[in-house]
Order: structure tokens, then sequence, then C-alpha cells
């Protein structure tokens, strides 16, 4: 039942991207919340990005599954987290503040490995949301290129408000892709811009997202 209704899932979405766009984004599975059993089934339909909120659930996943999962931290960093999040992920989305930009390169040191970093930008000024203004990214771009060795900055991440309007949503997707222009004008490095969920991918993916974040569109709705 599970691997069927996953299987069905995945095959609409791959779908509705192929409308969307003649690119292909990477998906990643947001699979907060979900059961070991249902990242296997995702697995197997060659699902292999899975995006965790939670840095303990994070751990207790990745040590669980010893398959080809690619793990990415999509939710707010706690300093006390970075090592368990450093430890266990590829991928960071939320990058916000040099001081857990510098935690995490101490950690990747530690452990010999690299790491693909996203700066999270707050592209609506919402006060419950996380992220950098747009005029403090370049900033903390340029100290993590310059001083967080083994950190990859990759690019950038939004979370545009879902409760507004269509007029309002389209404007700042406008928003977000001016600002990909712009900033991207200045780092060359940057191929990855992470906006786009269950709710809105579809119009993300035709202003420049090249990841999208789905949950229901694989796992189904939340219990």
């Amino acid at each position: 039942m599970l691997e069927e209704l996953i299987k069905n899932n995945v095959e609409s979405l791959k779908a509705n991207i192929s409308s969307a766009t003649q690119s292909e984004p990477m998906i990643v599975a947001v699979s907060k919340k979900k059961s070991v059993d249902h990242i296997l089934a995702a697995l197997n339909q060659g699902i292999n990005n899975f995006g965790e909120n939670y840095a303990a659930e994070l751990a207790e996943k990745a040590k669980s599954i010893n398959a080809n999962a690619v793990w990415h931290f999509i939710g707010p960093i706690q300093s006390n987290k970075t090592k368990t999040i450093a430890s266990f992920a590829t991928w960071v989305h939320s990058v916000e503040r040099i001081k857990i930009a510098e935690r995490l390169n101490k950690h990747c040191f530690d452990l010999n490995k690299s790491m693909n970093v996203l700066i999270q930008v707050n592209i609506d000024d919402e006060i419950s949301k996380s992220g950098v203004q747009i005029g403090d990214v370049h900033p903390l771009a340029k100290f993590i290129e310059e001083h967080c060795s083994n950190l990859r900055l990759r690019g950038l991440m939004f979370m545009p408000s879902l409760t507004k309007s269509e007029n309002e949503k389209n404007e700042s997707m406008e928003r977000i892709k001016h600002a990909i222009e712009a900033i991207s004008s200045d780092f060359n490095n940057f191929d990855t811009f992470s906006f786009g969920t269950s709710h809105d991918y579809p119009i993300a993916l035709k202003y420049g997202s090249n990841l999208i974040r789905v949950g229901e569109n694989i796992f189904g709705k939340r219990e």
C-alpha cells in the first residue's frame, strides 16, 4: 500500500515537473516526521535526496538507512546542533549567521569532509521566518568563501510566504528571481537555488528554482 502510494505520487510529481520546465531540478523529499519505511519506499522510486528539519531526527534516520540517501538539513540551525548536522548532512540549506558557518566549518574540518551549503534569504521580511536580508547576503557569502574552506557555498534558499494571494506570491517570486540574477553575477560558483514546495513548486520552477523541497507530493498528506 505504502509502496504503491509513493510510486504513484512520484510518477505524478515528475509528470508535473516536466509540464512546468524542460530542466531537471533536484527533488528533495521533505521527510521530517516520516518513517524509515516511507524513506525506503521513496528510495525504491529513485528519490535519493531527503530533507530533515531536526538534528536528532536527521541523525536517527541517517544511522538507520544504509542506502544511497543524501541528507539535506533544511530547518533553523541551533548552535549546539551543528556537530550533529555536520556529521550526517551533505547539504545545509539554512545558513544565516557567521557563527553557524564557522561552527559547521570547524566540525567538517574535524570530520575531514566538505559540505554543500546555501544561504537562507528571508525574501518577504517575515518576522516568523529565519534568513538574512538581501543586503546581508554578500558579506556572509564572502566570509564563507574566504574563511570556511570545508564549506562549499552553492547558492541560496528561499521560503516565500504560502499565505498570500496569487498576485502577492508572484511578486515574491519576482523578488527571488531578481535576487538570484543580482547576486549570481557576483558569485560564479552559485548554481543551486532552493525554493518551491508542495504548494508552489510549479511556479517556482518558472522563476528559476532548480531544487524543490516537497513532502506531501511524495509521502501524501500529513496525518
